[in-house]
């Protein structure tokens, strides 16, 4: 009876612990892993070794899945039948695939799948090992399966999948432009005052200020301030100046990427605790890190305001 249930509950966690970390694995980016790693999360690292290889320790969970799975299951056969009889083998069986199905296939998927970082590293180490163990069968079907594997996604998809991840862990502080760096007008100059600084500027946008850096009063779109010029007309600044986006210094890029698509704007002003201006964030800033790319045209200087700042 003991040696039973004993085979019965090995075969069932055994199995268990495969699927899940298959689903885990496969739910699992390689920015998620690499922060988690830089983090010094536990397992984190293993699991970074993991995603290198994807293919082979997946081949070496579904080995042991199967492994568990069929000795399993002829061990708990042989054990009912010296226990209970041979006319209770097909029940026990029977019982033993029905829990397999529920407890060892459909729960511990769901599972990993919803958590996907702590069923990865938990089990990583232990993957890590088992591979190392199977080396000869895994190179085996590695050689077997070379004809059916897709290209594996470019260094710039790659990156893309790393700086979207980081969208949620990373303030537009962090991306912003400082206060001090801002490219910024006063809103009772004329346009003839500052024409010289219109045609130097680089930026499309300017910050259109009242008496000091914490009077925001709006952008000024530099393309409009042109066309009026062109028309001999003399504008103030404030006859120009558009609604701008404020947003808090601690909202996070992919919040602030949500802000821009559903304004159709492409510059905010960030706003620190005391309601002070903090600097300006663009959707260019919220792009090069989604790319992890400095976008740069032909005006651009190789200069990081950030640093400057």
């Amino acid at each position: 009876m003991v040696s039973t249930l004993t085979a019965f509950l090995i075969t069932i966690t055994a199995s268990a612990i495969h699927s899940a970390w298959e689903m885990a694995v496969a739910s699992l980016s390689k920015a998620e892993v690499k922060s988690a790693c830089k983090n010094r999360i536990a397992g984190a690292c293993a699991l970074s070794k993991v995603m290198e290889n994807k293919e082979t320790y997946i081949s070496t969970n579904t080995i042991c899945n199967n492994i568990a799975n069929i000795m399993g299951s002829g061990v708990v056969g042989t054990s009912a039948g010296q226990w209970l009889g041979s006319e209770y083998v097909g029940w026990v069986m029977g019982l033993l695939t029905f829990t397999i199905i529920v407890c060892s296939e459909i729960i511990p998927k769901a599972y990993g799948t919803n958590n996907p970082l702590l069923v990865g590293r938990t089990f990583a180490p232990m993957m890590v090992l088992l591979s190392w163990v199977l080396t000869p069968i895994n190179w085996l079907i590695s050689k077997l399966t070379d004809h059916f594997k897709g290209s594996e996604p470019s260094d710039l998809v790659e990156r893309i999948y790393e700086g979207t991840y980081n969208l949620g862990l990373t303030t537009v502080e962090q991306v912003g432009t400082p206060r001090v760096n801002m490219s910024c007008v006063y809103a009772h100059e004329s346009l003839n005052d500052i024409k010289k600084s219109l045609f130097e500027s680089q930026h499309s946008r300017l910050v259109v200020l009242g008496k000091t850096r914490d009077d925001v009063k709006g952008i000024m779109l530099l393309g409009e301030a042109f066309k009026a010029l062109a028309k001999d007309e003399n504008p103030n600044v404030q006859e120009l100046t558009r609604e701008v986006l404020k947003v808090e210094s601690n909202t996070n890029c992919e919040e602030m990427f949500k802000k821009f698509t559903e304004s159709r704007t492409h510059l905010a002003v960030m706003i620190d605790r005391f309601g002070g201006t903090d600097g300006v964030v663009t959707l260019e800033d919220i792009t090069e890190l989604m790319t992890m790319t400095e976008i740069q045209d032909e005006t651009d200087e190789q200069v990081c305001m950030r640093e400057i700042g």
